[in-house]
């Protein structure tokens, strides 16, 4: 007599069993998430009537300084994949775009730059003395340990009458002392997970030196550069808004520094420097027209 078994029921591998049960909680998580945010879209145009786009402003500044720059050649320092000015500068070779980042890797995607050059901005940009008409950042200056050492190197590559423009976090903004409150791994992790826009875009380590108000225009000057333009934004509500309490004491917060102009406590400082013609002039430097009246919002 044959005895047929009954096959032996197979048992799923714990992972798979408790992404099973943790399924409908995360189902249930980015929906309460999208239902908060869908929330403060509706709120921000009351909440922050002033929001103003500093990645356009900065953007559009850049270009404005690129036809007045000594040398045709523009240096954007940590653009990685992506440059974000290509589209509003010249682009028939009277203007060469040179993208230099630590990340040879992150360079390689780059294909909007006319020269890719890998180096530590800390140590040594891997520019002669006098080479850039421009040298120019986009939230970088917030990954670097050592942002004297940054603008010392820009000091040097820059061209006599070449221009330094930055946007720049602010270091004691609320997104800024969040980052530095718990772990980089976890609050990259946290931050993902509220915003997963930013995966691919904030991914490196933060210091946040020297990065507000009054350190920014004092490292500038101590290195022989003239800040011909600087504005801040309060705006940061939308790294909040996740979860609609936290949005509104954000917004809450904006107002507040706002109204008190208190320009340390920005979220984002746009800042331009120039190096002077002639070193051993204290002629001032004239500003395009376009940047006489700098925003506070």
């Amino acid at each position: 007599m044959t005895v047929i078994s009954k096959p032996a029921e197979q048992v799923r591998p714990p992972t798979a069993q408790l992404r099973t049960l943790l399924a409908p909680i995360a189902s249930l998580l980015r929906w309460f998430l999208q239902a908060n945010k869908k929330v403060a879209r509706r709120l921000k145009p009351r909440l922050s009537p002033g929001d103003v786009d500093m990645y356009n402003k900065y953007d559009a500044l850049v270009a404005s300084y690129a036809s007045e720059a000594p040398t045709p050649v523009i240096v954007d320092v940590g653009g990685g994949k992506h440059c974000s000015f290509a589209h509003l500068v010249p682009r028939d070779g009277s203007l060469r775009i040179v993208g230099v980042d630590i990340s040879e890797q992150e360079l390689a995607y780059n294909d909007l730059v006319d020269e890719k050059r890998v180096g530590d901005a800390t140590k040594s940009l891997p520019l002669a003395d006098g080479e850039a008409g421009m040298i120019v950042s986009r939230t970088l200056v917030e990954h670097l340990a050592d942002v004297d050492a940054f603008v010392a190197n820009t000091s040097r590559a820059l061209a006599p009458g070449g221009y330094t423009v930055h946007l720049v976090p602010g270091r004691y903004s609320l997104f800024a002392l969040a980052a530095r409150a718990v772990p980089f791994p976890l609050a990259k992790r946290i931050l993902h997970v509220l915003r997963p826009e930013m995966k691919g875009i904030v991914e490196f380590p933060v210091f946040y030196d020297r990065c507000y108000w009054t350190a920014l225009h004092d490292v500038f000057r101590d290195h022989g550069l003239e800040v011909v333009h600087a504005e801040v934004t309060y705006s940061q509500a939308d790294y909040f808004d996740a979860f609609l309490p936290a949005y509104l004491a954000c917004a809450t917060f904006e107002a507040i520094v706002g109204a008190l102009g208190a320009r340390q406590l920005a979220a984002y400082v746009l800042i331009a420097a120039a190096k002077p013609r002639n070193e051993s002039s204290d002629d001032p430097i004239d500003e395009p027209a376009v940047r006489a009246g700098s925003s506070t919002n």
